[in-house]
């Protein structure tokens, strides 16, 4: 009898590969949350969270919706329009809304390659464009969010440390994006194997001559950017715990990367402990942590919820 050829093997592999890999999502979810809980205890994080203010957090979450909508989508237009793929501002939304609920599923951050299967199955868009969209969406969010915080901790006292790690990650990313959008393409001609030949390829071939593309997909991402530090300054707000914008602008940028991290679901127990860490001595360790459950529920868990339905539910989901 013949053997399997190794692409079959490998694809009948693929279905265990995924199963391990949410298993080791879960176990790795549930150990950074016990850390956390096991220096803040869970009943003292639920009496913090239920004295929010119930005004406040309406205010949060409808402007978290509407970053995670309107100009969501907007800044993914840009980001594929920058790659050389064009993308209407419906077609946009609709990417938008259906990522919403699997780039908070996934397992271990995989979100932003569920966007590019839904750009290449939805909305007609190729491959490599569409993968190069989801890759720059990811690097212009993480350079303005250093970039941010980088400025905030130069208007206010904050550790030396902070300060020069928050300089040096936003230098290693303009500088990295830079490199992989201009040499991109030389590199893959002299790299040694056929995967890294594909991926360099695929950093270099933004469309960069489209300056308008990347001027608004900048501007859009921006405005979710900044709009994601008023989201968690007003769940601390909601609590009641006395904090400055500034040392939320300063502070949180490394807490959301750290949430980005490939390890855990939903960043769960990554952001809380990176979040204890960063915002030691500025707020009570009850109020960080209830603080940032309140962040997840309002700029993850809810929009996902609507994106599910979307999927669900809405004829135009479904549309070609």
């Amino acid at each position: 009898m013949p053997k399997t050829p190794p692409a079959k093997e490998r694809a009948g592999d693929a279905p265990r590969r995924r199963r391990l890999w949410a298993l080791a999502s879960l176990l790795c979810t549930a150990g950074a949350l016990a850390l956390v809980f096991f220096r803040v205890p869970v009943h003292g994080v639920l009496a913090t969270a239920a004295r929010a203010d119930p005004g406040v957090l309406c205010t949060a979450l409808l402007l978290s919706l509407w970053l995670n909508t309107g100009s969501s989508s907007l800044a993914l237009r840009g980001c594929v329009r920058a790659c050389g793929a064009e993308l209407s501002r419906a077609e946009a939304m609709r990417a938008t809304l259906g990522n919403l609920s699997l780039h908070n599923a996934l397992p271990a951050g995989s979100g932003n390659l569920g966007l590019a299967a839904i750009l290449v199955r939805r909305q007609a868009v190729a491959l490599d464009a569409a993968l190069r969209a989801a890759i720059t969406t990811l690097w212009l969010k993480l350079c303005l969010l250093l970039l941010l915080g980088c400025g905030a901790s130069f208007l206010i006292p904050v550790e030396h440390g902070l300060r020069a790690s928050l300089t040096l990650l936003a230098a290693a990313a303009l500088v990295g994006g830079y490199l992989a959008h201009g040499v991109g393409r030389q590199l893959a001609q002299r790299a040694p194997w056929p995967k890294l030949q594909r991926v360099l390829s695929l950093l270099g071939s933004a469309q960069v001559a489209k300056r308008g593309a990347w001027f608004w997909a900048t501007l859009h991402t921006s405005v979710v950017v900044f709009g994601e530090l008023v989201v968690f300054f007003l769940a601390l707000h909601a609590l009641g715990a006395p904090v400055a914008w500034l040392e939320v602008a300063a502070r949180l940028p490394l807490v959301l990367i750290a949430a980005k991290l490939p390890v855990t679901l939903l960043g769960l127990g990554t952001r809380e402990a990176a979040a204890l860490v960063l915002f030691a001595g500025s707020l009570p360790e009850t109020d960080i942590v209830a603080g940032t459950l309140l962040f997840l529920a309002l700029t993850q868990l809810l929009p996902a919820a609507l994106g599910a339905l979307f999927l669900r539910w809405s004829p135009f989901a479904r549309a070609h």
